[in-house]
C-alpha cells in the first residue's frame, strides 16, 4: 500500500490508491487499485494536467484481466456457472466476464445468459448468442469462404476423428473455432467500450466444473506466455482452458482465421509428407515439424483433432514449445441434462445420483481420466497443506505405472509412434517435460490421509500419480494404500 500526493498550484490533489501489483512481461503492472475521492482546493479543476491526472487514475483503477466463456448454453447448469465464478476468487485480481453462447432457440439464450448473470453479477459485461446450425451448415460456411477450398476437401478425411459416442470432423471444427473468434470478438468489443486494454485472458469452456479455486494469476504472469492445463493432450495441446496473455489471445482464440485464410496450409501440408514413417530417415525439416509427418499411414489412428491443431499452430507462430506453460488441472467437463442418460458419453455419475420414478439426477461428468486427476489435485489444494509452485517444465508429474515409450519420443511430440504419449495422461508433455514452465502443487506443511491420487480408466489400467517426485518416491517404497486416494 502506498500514497501519493500532487500539489501544484493553485489546486491540491490528493489521491490514496491500494494496489497489488503483479510484474507482467516488459516490465508492466497488473494493478487493482481502490481510488479514494479526489479532493481539489482552489481554482484551476479544469485543467489539462488535472484531466491526464484523472485519466491515468481511472487506467490505473480498471479491471485488467478478462474471463472469456465459450459454449452450448444447453450444456451450462447453474452449480457449474456458480462453481466456476467461486473458483476465479482463486485468480487473485478483479476480472470481467464476456460470453459466447451456442443456443438452439431465443429462450435458451435468455436461460444461459440468466445462469452466468446469477453466478458472476455485475461481472458480467457481455453474453452473444449464436443459434446452432446443422454440421453440413458449418462445412458449406467454411468451403464457401476459405481461400482454397479444393485442398482442404482433398484432406478432409484427416480431420475425422471417431470417438466412443461421436465423430469429430471438419466441419466441428469449424464450429469449435467460429465460438473462440467469437470469444475473442467480445473481449475486443468490451475493450473498446472501457477505452483500455486488458492484460490477460482466461479462457473456459462454459461446462468446465471446478474443484477448487483456479490457480492464481500472480505466478503465471511473471513468467507471461500461455498457460495450459497438463493433461487432456491427445497428441496435441488440451483446447479447453487456458489462461494467456492478451497479446496472445489472437493466436489461442482466433487460429480459424488462419484455416480460412490459408495461411495454416503451409503447416499443415508437413503433416502429410512422410510415407512409410515407421522406416523414414528423419530430415531436420522433419525434426523442427511437432509430428515428423505422422498423419500419412495412420488414417485412423491420429488425426487432426482440435488439439492437434492447436498445437500445430502455436507450433507455426513460434510460440510453443518456449512460451506455452502448462499448470496441474483442477476441473473437468460437466455432462449437459441429455448426456446424463448416457453412459457413453457421461462416463463419470455423481455420488448423489439416485434413481426416482425412472428419472436420473442430472449429475455427471464427461472423462473418467479428467475427472479423477482434477479431483485428486483439487483435494490436496482444498485440504490447506499443499500450494502453487512454478517450476522448471522438466519438473513434471511422476507416474506409476511409470511412462513407456521409444528411445526418441521425446525428441518431439510424434503421434502414432506410442498409444502412450497421446492419451489423456500418458501425455508428451508429462512423459517428456519439454516446453515452458510447470505450475504444479509442493506439500507446505504435514498432511494426514493420501497425497497421491489414482486416475481413472486411462488406458484400461489404473495410474497413479503424485504431486511431487519426493511423494512419488515416498510412494513407491511405502505401502501404496496408504498413500494413494483409491476413491
Amino acid at each position: 500500500d502506498y500514497f501519493f500526493g500532487l500539489d501544484p498550484t493553485p489546486y491540491r490533489i490528493l489521491l490514496g490508491i491500494s494496489t497489488v501489483g503483479i510484474p507482467a512481461s516488459g516490465g508492466e503492472e497488473s494493478i487493482r487499485c481502490d481510488v479514494h475521492p479526489v479532493e481539489w482546493q482552489g481554482s484551476g479543476m479544469n485543467s489539462p494536467e488535472v484531466e491526464e491526472l484523472l485519466a491515468r487514475t481511472a487506467a490505473y483503477s480498471a479491471v485488467r484481466t478478462a474471463m472469456a466463456a465459450a459454449g452450448a448454453a444447453a450444456l451450462i447448469a447453474a452449480v457449474s456457472a456458480d462453481a466456476s465464478a467461486r473458483s476465479l476468487r482463486g485468480l487473485g485480481v478483479p476480472f470481467e466476464v464476456v460470453a459466447a453462447l451456442n443456443v438452439e432457440s431465443s429462450r435458451a439464450c435468455r436461460e444461459g445468459s440468466q445462469w452466468l448473470a446469477t453466478a458472476f453479477g455485475g461481472r458480467l459485461k457481455l453474453v452473444k448468442c449464436l443459434r446452432h446450425r446443422p454440421l453440413r451448415a458449418y462445412r458449406s460456411y467454411f468451403f464457401n469462404r476459405t481461400c482454397n477450398p479444393q485442398w482442404y476437401k482433398d484432406r478432409e478425411k484427416y480431420f475425422i476423428v471417431p470417438r466412443s459416442f461421436d465423430m469429430l470432423s471438419l466441419p466441428g471444427q469449424v464450429e469449435n473455432g467460429i465460438m473462440k473468434r467469437l470469444c475473442y470478438r467480445q473481449i475486443d468489443k468490451r475493450e473498446r467500450e472501457r477505452r483500455i486494454p486488458f492484460q490477460w485472458v482466461v479462457f473456459v469452456r462454459s461446462e468446465l466444473d471446478f474443484f477448487a479455486d483456479h490457480p492464481p494469476l500472480a505466478p503465471m504472469a511473471a513468467v507471461g506466455g500461455i498457460w495450459i492445463p497438463d493433461s487432456e493432450d491427445y497428441g496435441g495441446l488440451n483446447d479447453r482452458w487456458a489462461v494467456m496473455e492478451r497479446r496472445h489471445a489472437y493466436a489461442y482464440l482466433a487460429r480459424l482465421d488462419s484455416l480460412m485464410d490459408c495461411s495454416a496450409i503451409p503447416w499443415l501440408e508437413k503433416e502429410f509428407h512422410v510415407s512409410n514413417v515407421a522406416n523414414a530417415a528423419h530430415t531436420a525439416s522433419d525434426i523442427a515439424n511437432p509430428s515428423f509427418g505422422y498423419m500419412e499411414g495412420n488414417e485412423w489412428f491420429n488425426q487432426l483433432n482440435p488439439e492437434r491443431v492447436l498445437l500445430l499452430h502455436l507450433e507455426a507462430l513460434g510460440l510453443w514449445p518456449d512460451r506455452v506453460h502448462r499448470f496441474t488441472s483442477v476441473a473437468a467437463l460437466r455432462c449437459s441434462r441429455k448426456q446424463t442418460l448416457d453412459a457413453t458419453v457421461c462416463a463419470v455419475r455423481s455420488m448423489f445420483e439416485r434413481k426416482l420414478t425412472n428419472a436420473v439426477v442430472e449429475s455427471g461428468w464427461r472423462n473418467p481420466a479428467e475427472w479423477s486427476d482434477a479431483r485428486g489435485a483439487a483435494r490436496l489444494l482444498r485440504g490447506g497443506s499443499f500450494a502453487w509452485k512454478v517450476n522448471l517444465a522438466n519438473v513434471t508429474l511422476p507416474l506409476l505405472p511409470a511412462c513407456r515409450m521409444a528411445s526418441d519420443s521425446c525428441k518431439v511430440p510424434q503421434v502414432g509412434v506410442e498409444a502412450t504419449l497421446t492419451g489423456p495422461t500418458y501425455s508428451f508433455f508429462r512423459c517428456c517435460g519439454r516446453g515452458g514452465f510447470r505450475m504444479n502443487l509442493v506439500q507446505t506443511r504435514s498432511v494426514v490421509g493420501p497425497r497421491c491420487w489414482k486416475i481413472e480408466a486411462d488406458t484400461f489400467i489404473g495410474v497413479t500419480t503424485c504431486p511431487t517426485m519426493d511423494l512419488y518416491t515416498r510412494f513407491t517404497t511405502a505401502v501404496p494404500v496408504r498413500w494413494s486416494d483409491r476413491g
